[in-house]
Protein backbone atom coordinates (compact mmCIF):
# COMPACT_ATOMS: atom_id res chain seq x y z
CA UNK A 1 0.00 0.00 0.00
CA UNK A 2 1.36 3.42 -0.85
CA UNK A 3 2.01 6.12 1.70
CA UNK A 4 -0.54 8.62 2.86
CA UNK A 5 0.41 12.03 1.58
CA UNK A 6 -0.51 14.96 3.75
CA UNK A 7 -0.70 17.58 1.00
CA UNK A 8 -3.24 17.33 -1.83
CA UNK A 9 -1.82 15.91 -5.03
CA UNK A 10 -1.74 18.10 -8.12
CA UNK A 11 -3.83 17.07 -11.09
CA UNK A 12 -2.01 14.52 -13.27
CA UNK A 13 -0.18 16.00 -16.20
CA UNK A 14 -1.21 14.89 -19.65
CA UNK A 15 1.35 15.05 -22.43
CA UNK A 16 0.26 13.74 -25.80
CA UNK A 17 3.45 14.31 -27.77
CA UNK A 18 4.97 10.95 -26.75
CA UNK A 19 3.50 7.49 -26.44
CA UNK A 20 2.87 6.71 -22.78
CA UNK A 21 5.78 4.27 -22.38
CA UNK A 22 8.28 6.77 -23.80
CA UNK A 23 6.79 9.54 -21.69
CA UNK A 24 7.16 7.49 -18.52
CA UNK A 25 10.71 6.45 -19.36
CA UNK A 26 11.61 10.11 -19.91
CA UNK A 27 10.60 10.97 -16.32
CA UNK A 28 13.28 8.89 -14.62
CA UNK A 29 16.33 10.88 -15.82
CA UNK A 30 14.54 14.09 -14.76
CA UNK A 31 14.93 13.12 -11.11
CA UNK A 32 18.57 12.37 -10.42
CA UNK A 33 18.87 13.44 -6.78
CA UNK A 34 18.72 10.49 -4.42
CA UNK A 35 16.40 12.32 -2.05
CA UNK A 36 13.95 13.13 -4.87
CA UNK A 37 13.98 9.48 -5.89
CA UNK A 38 13.32 8.53 -2.26
CA UNK A 39 10.34 10.91 -2.22
CA UNK A 40 9.01 9.31 -5.41
CA UNK A 41 9.42 5.84 -3.88
CA UNK A 42 7.61 7.03 -0.74
CA UNK A 43 4.64 8.14 -2.88
CA UNK A 44 4.61 4.96 -4.97
CA UNK A 45 3.11 1.51 -4.42
CA UNK A 46 6.47 0.21 -3.18
CA UNK A 47 5.76 -2.04 -0.19
CA UNK A 48 6.96 -0.47 3.06
CA UNK A 49 8.80 -3.68 3.91
CA UNK A 50 10.48 -4.04 0.49
CA UNK A 51 14.15 -5.02 0.46
CA UNK A 52 15.99 -4.10 -2.72
CA UNK A 53 17.69 -6.83 -4.72
CA UNK A 54 20.02 -6.38 -7.69
CA UNK A 55 17.57 -8.03 -10.08
CA UNK A 56 14.83 -5.55 -9.10
CA UNK A 57 16.36 -2.38 -10.60
CA UNK A 58 13.65 -2.11 -13.28
CA UNK A 59 10.90 -2.57 -10.68
CA UNK A 60 12.42 0.16 -8.47
CA UNK A 61 12.66 2.52 -11.45
CA UNK A 62 9.00 1.84 -12.26
CA UNK A 63 8.04 2.75 -8.69
CA UNK A 64 10.04 5.97 -8.98
CA UNK A 65 8.19 6.90 -12.16
CA UNK A 66 4.88 6.04 -10.48
CA UNK A 67 5.71 8.33 -7.55
CA UNK A 68 6.71 11.16 -9.90
CA UNK A 69 3.42 10.75 -11.75
CA UNK A 70 1.49 10.96 -8.48
CA UNK A 71 3.27 14.01 -7.10
CA UNK A 72 4.30 15.76 -10.29
CA UNK A 73 7.91 16.48 -11.23
CA UNK A 74 8.18 19.86 -9.50
CA UNK A 75 6.65 18.64 -6.23
CA UNK A 76 8.89 15.56 -6.23
CA UNK A 77 11.94 17.76 -6.61
CA UNK A 78 10.71 20.24 -4.00
CA UNK A 79 10.10 17.52 -1.42
CA UNK A 80 13.45 15.96 -2.31
CA UNK A 81 15.19 19.27 -1.56
CA UNK A 82 13.29 19.47 1.73
CA UNK A 83 14.35 15.92 2.65
CA UNK A 84 17.99 16.68 1.86
CA UNK A 85 17.88 19.87 3.93
CA UNK A 86 16.26 18.02 6.82
CA UNK A 87 18.92 15.30 6.72
CA UNK A 88 21.69 17.93 6.81
CA UNK A 89 20.05 19.78 9.70
CA UNK A 90 19.66 16.51 11.57
CA UNK A 91 23.36 15.69 11.11
CA UNK A 92 24.27 19.11 12.52
CA UNK A 93 21.87 18.68 15.43
CA UNK A 94 19.75 21.60 14.30
CA UNK A 95 16.50 19.72 13.74
CA UNK A 96 14.36 21.58 16.25
CA UNK A 97 10.66 20.97 16.94
CA UNK A 98 9.46 23.12 14.03
CA UNK A 99 11.73 21.32 11.57
CA UNK A 100 10.65 17.90 12.86
CA UNK A 101 6.98 18.93 12.63
CA UNK A 102 7.45 19.96 8.99
CA UNK A 103 9.21 16.64 8.33
CA UNK A 104 6.33 14.68 9.88
CA UNK A 105 3.88 16.69 7.79
CA UNK A 106 5.51 15.52 4.55
CA UNK A 107 6.55 12.07 5.73
CA UNK A 108 4.17 10.81 8.41
CA UNK A 109 5.40 7.23 7.97
CA UNK A 110 8.96 7.46 9.27
CA UNK A 111 9.88 3.84 8.55
CA UNK A 112 8.59 4.15 5.00
CA UNK A 113 10.72 7.20 4.16
CA UNK A 114 13.75 5.50 5.75
CA UNK A 115 13.11 2.47 3.57
CA UNK A 116 12.59 4.67 0.48
CA UNK A 117 15.93 6.41 1.10
CA UNK A 118 17.64 3.05 1.49
CA UNK A 119 16.11 1.69 -1.74
CA UNK A 120 17.03 4.87 -3.64
CA UNK A 121 20.64 4.54 -2.42
CA UNK A 122 20.69 0.87 -3.41
CA UNK A 123 19.47 1.78 -6.91
CA UNK A 124 22.29 4.33 -7.23
CA UNK A 125 24.81 1.67 -6.23
CA UNK A 126 23.32 -0.84 -8.66
CA UNK A 127 23.52 1.76 -11.43
CA UNK A 128 27.21 2.35 -10.72
CA UNK A 129 27.90 -1.37 -10.66
CA UNK A 130 26.09 -1.94 -13.95
CA UNK A 131 28.20 0.72 -15.70
CA UNK A 132 31.43 -0.69 -14.31
CA UNK A 133 32.33 2.63 -12.70
CA UNK A 134 34.86 2.68 -9.88
CA UNK A 135 35.43 5.10 -7.06
CA UNK A 136 37.99 6.98 -9.14
CA UNK A 137 35.48 7.42 -11.97
CA UNK A 138 37.26 5.05 -14.37
CA UNK A 139 35.91 1.97 -16.03
CA UNK A 140 36.67 -1.23 -14.17
CA UNK A 141 39.21 -3.47 -15.88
Amino acid sequence: MHATLSAPLPAPRTVVSFPQAQQRAALLPEVTAGTARAVALYASDMPSTYRARPEDAARIEAWIVQGIERLGLDETRRRGRFLRSFNLLMLKGEDGPAVRAAYRKYFPQARRIDRAESVAATLALLSLQSTGATREGRQAA
